[in-house]
């Protein structure tokens, strides 16, 4: 028994030994337990609150929900018979949870034995471990660490993107991960030894098919002080922290080879691991212990839970006789916002899960998913019609109750598949040249002469910079030579051999087609403007006598018409774009507060790798995967297709800027909305070839 106190208030945790489960019981409640010594019946002791203190004594009704919450979880013993049948139903019950979750394929559990002689060793400098000092040099090593990659982020998140995601930096994760969580363990281990608790269990469990050291750290529950249960839930998340940040540290300091990489994918790990699951607390991991003991918010979940279950049940259904949770002080926020907070992001890191691991293998990806349908939609609906239907209730009250679950259950099928919500699709894009306007190298050359100036007016036809290119001179010099040489030998020829007349004939026709060419590429050494307007190419001081290959955008006329933006659009949402589109609108980057009207203007038929701006990639902050052995960083991963979007009340007054386009598609039901993505995001991830 230890006594604790939350937000003021005096609760009692009992513990059991054998089995390792913990129950919190209020001031008012263990009032009544703690008389229950098996000489005074329920009756006197029920009578003795009353006389001391009636305001605050349980009403026959508690005592009663008291009496079968403590039978139910093998808290009470008494002179009569033993229901065998009802103990031997518990522990079924029990073991058929404990083997659900060993076969579950995605996180089961495998027992090694007891760590105690291992963390007995630890117990001289438990101590030193968890004082001051440590903390301080822990919180000066994340410092630095975070430090360091903030400094590097561009590389490091370069290096994230490219290489984490290929199976050797797969490999090395899946190998390198249970060190990780080794050590993790263990410091929750130290820390509870560090405060007088026991550690009696450890194994190995599989975590989304990863290796995941775990120790039982349920000690903890039965501490005193939250501070004592803080430093144990932190204690795993520090370690992580700072094991992320030596490996930055080192990453930053030793030059490429496997040590980099290794420290590269155990900063990745941590990282990864304390910001969407350890450090997280919507998730039952260490963060969520954090919060519940840093706000006293003892057993949040499962409270808020109940709390909805009660919301439910009483409010909505008319089940008067169902018990409120009674919130503490300060409580009722928690409780109403936790649970769906916890299970919205439950479904979406899940979702990502699977999503991931269908990309790697389809049968597994299939076996995930409907795992997962089951566990987050089929079970709760089927718990809470069972848990209805088994309720003692009267028939009057069981009517009103089906009829106002019925009634609940098809608002919520109507919200989502009869009630039509906004149904669009939103793209980034670029603020688009035309090709008349752009001014583009037609060859390979350097900068001789920039005959207009930057912001200068510009008319169709004039010339706005010279090119030279030495080697086309000397080529066409060389090739002149050749043609008069050639000259000669004809004349010669053609009074004496007739067939060599015809070969030189011939020569001479090659090479007169050669110079043609040369003349051609020496023409497009003259840029012109292609259009009428503004020029519109700043740094012009750099470009003096610099070299541009073939097909290099020295810069661009503005001519004063409406702007259009160019989007890429995936395979998925390319025929919805095509072909069920009611209405456009753009935002600029330069006007994010003002939704202009737009129009389709074209739509390129066929698919593509390239984008047309870098700026559309992930790697210059865009929507679109880019292959990360493009050193252009312009190929896609996957095909996409072009689409020309008109912004009707804008005048293109720079080009290269950030746009958003809406393609509004009008209403649908949000179900089927979220169907039409699934599918996508099927194929996408199990059939990337479709």
């Amino acid at each position: 028994m230890t006594r604790q106190i939350y937000r003021n208030e005096v609760w009692h945790v009992l513990a059991d030994p054998v089995s390792g489960h913990f129950h919190r019981i209020n001031a008012t409640a263990y009032a009544f337990v703690g008389r229950c010594d098996g000489r005074h019946s329920v009756d006197e002791i029920s009578e003795a609150l009353l006389a001391g203190d009636p305001d605050s004594a349980l009403t026959q009704d508690e005592i009663v929900r008291l009496l079968v919450q403590l039978n139910q979880h093998g808290l009470i013993q008494c002179e009569l018979t033993p229901d065998v049948e009802s103990i031997f139903h518990r522990e079924a019950l029990v073991e058929r949870q404990q083997r659900r979750l060993a076969i579950n394929p995605l996180a089961f559990r495998v027992r090694l034995g007891d760590p105690t002689a291992i963390l007995a060793r630890f117990d001289p400098w438990l101590r030193t471990l968890f004082a001051r000092p440590i903390l301080a040099l822990c919180v000066v090593l994340i410092l630095t660490g975070a430090l360091t990659a903030a400094m590097n982020l561009p590389e490091l998140s370069l290096q994230v993107r490219t290489r984490m995601g290929t199976p050797r930096f797969l490999l090395m994760a899946w190998l390198l991960y249970p060190f990780i969580k080794a050590i993790h363990e263990f410091a929750h281990a130290l820390a509870i030894r560090r405060f007088g608790g026991e550690v009696h269990q450890m194994g190995v469990s599989l975590l989304v098919l990863m290796p995941a050291p775990f120790v039982d750290a349920s000690a903890a529950s039965a501490f005193r002080y939250a501070f004592q249960r803080l430093v144990v839930s932190g204690a795993g998340i520090m370690v992580e922290m700072v094991i992320a940040a030596l490996a930055v540290i080192l990453w930053a300091l030793v030059e490429a080879g496997i040590v980099r990489d290794a420290a590269l994918v155990v900063a990745f790990v941590c990282g990864v691991s304390t910001i969407f699951f350890n450090g997280n607390p919507l998730l039952r991991f260490d963060g969520y212990h954090v919060l519940c003991d840093a706000l006293d918010l003892p057993n949040l979940a499962s409270r808020s839970v109940a709390w909805w279950r009660y919301v439910i049940l009483n409010r909505r259904l008319g089940l008067t006789e169902h018990a409120s949770p009674e919130p503490g002080r300060g409580e009722r926020f928690w409780l109403y916002t936790y649970a769906p907070a916890s299970m919205a992001y439950r479904l979406v890191l899940s979702i990502a899960i699977v999503a991931w691991i269908g990309s790697w293998s389809t049968p597994l990806g299939l076996l995930a998913g409907a795992g997962l349908a089951y566990a987050m939609v089929f079970r709760p609906v089927l718990r809470f019609w069972r848990r209805l239907l088994s309720m003692p209730l009267s028939m009057p009250m069981r009517r009103r109750a089906l009829r106002g679950a019925g009634a609940l259950s098809l608002a919520v099928l109507s919200l989502f598949w009869v009630v039509p919500l906004p149904f669009a699709t939103v793209g980034r894009g670029v603020v688009w040249v035309p090709e008349q306007a752009q001014l583009r190298t037609g060859t390979d050359g350097f900068i001789a002469h920039l005959d207009a100036r930057h912001g200068e007016q510009v008319e169709a036809g004039q010339v706005v910079a010279h090119l030279s290119d030495s080697r086309l001179e000397a080529e066409a010099i060389k090739l002149r030579s050749q043609l008069e040489a050639l000259d000669v030998d004809l004349y010669n020829a053609m009074l004496r051999d007739p067939v060599k007349a015809r070969n030189v004939e011939e020569e001479m026709v090659r090479i007169r087609s050669e110079l043609g060419r040369i003349g051609e590429l020496q023409g497009m050494l003259v840029l012109r403007a292609g259009v009428s307007g503004r020029l519109v190419m700043p740094r012009q001081d750099d470009m003096d006598g610099a070299f541009v290959p073939r097909g290099t955008l020295l810069g661009h006329i503005l001519t004063g018409e409406a702007a259009v933006v160019r989007i890429a659009v995936e395979q998925g949402d390319a025929a919805l774009v095509r072909g069920e589109t009611r209405a456009v609108s753009v935002r600029l980057a330069e006007m994010p507060g003002e939704s202009l009207p737009g129009r389709l203007l074209r739509a390129v038929p066929a698919a593509t790798e390239k984008l047309p701006s870098v700026a559309l990639g992930e790697h210059a902050g865009g929507d679109i995967a880019v292959d990360p052995t493009d050193k252009d960083h312009q190929r896609a991963q996957a095909p996409v297709f072009i689409f020309d979007i008109g912004v009707s009340d804008s005048i293109l007054e720079r080009a290269g800027g950030r746009a958003w386009v809406r393609f509004d598609h009008g209403w649908m039901p949000l179900g089927m909305q979220w169907g039409r993505h699934l599918k996508q995001l099927f194929l996408r991830q199990f059939d990337p070839g479709s």
